[in-house]
């Protein structure tokens, strides 16, 4: 039997808090334990500032436990540091789907260099026709139009790409996002 694909056992963040007399501990994660097999998805539900970002940011070993192991694939990367996590081969495995796009993508980036851009830093792609190729299947896998690629996220219309769902993002306005979506009637009530 194979091992779980990403393992997690005591794993905690703890960070240091005040100065002088108040300095404390902010116990963000404390004694985490999950297993994830190979296709099986995990939904991770709290109130605001109960540590849900900070395990996914450990997780995808965005910042060092504290405490804890973590297995990928029965290997310890959680004893690899940081600024050698960031070769390791594991890192091409293990990536964070942003939940709000505005945070994911660099406004500046024309769309092509933010779809190039992984490829590049994680190796993936040995040269720039073999970068070029793989941008330009992955937007066609997702109906996005090669027009598209030359622009920047604030200067296209992605959403009104083939196959886009219908409250897909837009990239309508500079520096922001809209839904082409219908808007919800409202149900508050103004006073006379």
């Amino acid at each position: 039997m194979s091992p779980p694909l990403l393992e997690a056992s005591g794993l905690a963040k703890l960070y240091p808090v005040g100065s002088g007399r108040k300095r404390g501990t902010l116990h963000a994660v404390d004694g985490v334990d999950l297993v994830i097999g190979e296709g099986e998805s995990m939904g991770l539900v709290g109130e605001s500032g109960c540590g849900k970002s900070t395990l996914a940011r450990l997780l995808a070993r965005l910042v060092d436990p504290t405490a804890g192991r973590l297995l990928f694939a029965g290997e310890d990367i959680g004893a690899v540091p940081l600024r050698r996590f960031v070769r390791h081969s594991a890192r091409r495995h293990i990536q964070v789907v942003f939940q709000d796009p505005t945070e994911s993508l660099n406004p500046h980036f024309k769309v092509f260099d933010a779809i190039a851009d992984p490829a590049r830093r994680l190796g993936s792609a040995s040269s720039t026709a073999e970068v070029e190729a793989k941008v330009r299947r992955v937007a066609g896998l997702v109906g996005l139009p090669p027009e598209l690629l030359g622009r920047t996220r604030t200067s296209s219309r992605a959403a009104s790409a083939p196959g886009s769902a219908s409250r897909a993002p837009s990239w309508s306005s500079p520096g922001s996002w809209s839904s082409t979506s219908q808007p919800r009637p409202s149900t508050s009530r103004s006073r006379p």
